[in-house]
């Protein structure tokens, strides 16, 4: 078993980990930080037996489990998934896509297709909200660049709370992962207590 679970970078997921960086776990695990979409990608290799990975790439995977009942989900606003928009959304054209997203370019293509009948190109960008809005009429950020993103644009969209409004559903970002060859379920404890911690 590995002792070094993938995690998010973002602040978003620290209330998850808290726990393991500062509670009664700090000594049990070896956190590697890395983006959401790497994060999938060590898990799925082998390189990692288990990490907070995005929803969308669960469902991509073979032979993983979801470990607890723990995971970045909202009922509502979180701030830390935007489309930042030059115009409404109904003029969107183009849309430069955080290139180390996957959960949330899914959640974006969702709700312009299916709740906006919006069909847009995309553009995987590095993660610079100025940058991304030189090149396309609307960005999707995520993590850290959203929260602190200060620059004027003319329409926000706050993901989490635009599929609440459409579906009246919560949304599920992120969650443990493991390998089924891991045997990672015994760690639940440990993630659900480090999540109660924070």
């Amino acid at each position: 078993m590995s002792a070094k679970p993938t995690v998010v970078k973002y602040l978003n997921t620290v209330p998850l980990i808290w726990g393991m960086l500062k509670g009664e776990q700090r000594d049990k695990f070896e956190l590697d930080f890395t983006t959401p979409a790497h994060c999938a990608e060590v898990v799925r290799s082998g390189q990692a037996d288990v990490g907070i990975i995005p929803s969308i790439e669960y469902q991509r995977m073979d032979r993983a489990r979801i470990v607890g009942s723990v995971s970045v989900a909202s009922k509502g606003r979180v701030k830390s998934v935007l489309l930042l928009s030059k115009s409404p959304v109904e003029k969107i054209r183009t849309v430069a896509l955080d290139n180390s997203s996957r959960t949330s370019v899914a959640l974006l293509m969702i709700l312009l297709r299916k709740f906006y009948g919006r069909a847009v190109d995309g553009v995987p960008l590095a993660p610079d909200p100025e940058e991304m809005l030189k090149r396309a009429d609307a960005a999707l950020v995520i993590g850290d660049p959203a929260l602190t993103y200060d620059g004027e644009v003319k329409e926000v969209y706050d993901l989490a709370a635009e599929w609440r409004k459409f579906t009246g559903l919560p949304f599920v970002f992120a969650l443990w992962v493991g390998r089924l060859e891991a045997n990672v379920g015994r760690l639940r404890k440990d993630f659900e207590t480090s999540r109660d911690y924070g």
